[in-house]
């Protein structure tokens, strides 16, 4: 599938979509009209598949947490104080850094 969308709203976009799917084929058997005689092999009988365009309307959720981002000071402090209260998942006391 293929959209095209537009924001109307904060949360929202509206737009249009082209779609298609292959829904396969049914195989049978090369007999006569009655279904009789032998079988001389497989063919495919009627292949099925789906197109169209449709008009395409997504919301978004709302954000669960509205907590503002921890700074690495903070952090640093949080795991000091873990440390000192005996959390085993507090080591190490000073987190290392990260090259830039």
């Amino acid at each position: 599938s293929l959209s095209a969308m537009w924001p109307v709203a904060p949360r929202l976009s509206f737009g249009v979509m082209l779609h298609g799917d292959d829904a396969g084929s049914t195989v049978d058997s090369l007999r006569d009209e009655q279904g009789r005689g032998l079988a001389y092999g497989r063919i495919e009988q009627v292949h099925r598949a789906a197109w169209g365009a449709s008009w395409r309307l997504d919301a978004a959720a709302p954000a669960i947490s509205s907590a503002p981002p921890m700074s690495d000071q903070d952090i640093d402090q949080q795991m000091r104080d873990m440390a000192q209260q005996g959390d085993p998942g507090a080591a190490p006391a000073v987190r290392p850094k990260l090259a830039e």
